[in-house]
């Protein structure tokens, strides 16, 4: 019994270490490491006083500066190539979805995230006067 299940334990570990490599790029992929959510960025530049924004026109004014774009189907927003290879932006990957209208598995646009350099860009660009560390300061005091 005992030997069974050490047996057991060793195969899986075996089969855990054959399965890393391929693992570990969907790991790197869908990373979120040191970027946020937009809907999260608009919360954070809204601590400014003198900015108002919510995700929606967060998207609205990235799309106005040409970073962004819709596309496919569902009008997704997608970021233009250039504002990935410059670090404003990034894309995260999500898994496929059960489509409720065609009943089949549909992957879906991949996730926008603003990283840190695109929300002091962003901060600029929507009249910022509070300096951006104290804005993400005070949200990460707030979350706590």
């Amino acid at each position: 019994m005992i030997i069974d299940a050490e047996d057991a334990r060793e195969a899986a570990e075996f089969r855990a270490k054959e399965l890393e490599p391929a693992a570990q790029p969907w790991t790197t992929m869908a990373a979120c490491y040191d970027d946020m959510s937009v809907d999260h960025a608009a919360k954070v530049l809204s601590r400014d006083a003198n900015i108002s924004t919510g995700r929606n026109r967060l998207f609205a004014s990235m799309a106005g500066a040409g970073w962004i774009y819709r596309s496919g189907e569902r009008k997704q927003w997608h970021a233009y190539q250039t504002q990935i290879d410059n670090c404003r932006l990034t894309h995260k990957l999500s898994s496929p979805f059960l489509s409720h209208r065609t009943g089949e598995l549909e992957a879906p646009a991949p996730t926008i995230r603003v990283t840190m350099k695109d929300l002091s860009i962003l901060h600029r660009l929507l009249g910022s006067t509070d300096d951006l560390a104290d804005l993400i300061d005070s949200d990460e005091a707030a979350a706590a």
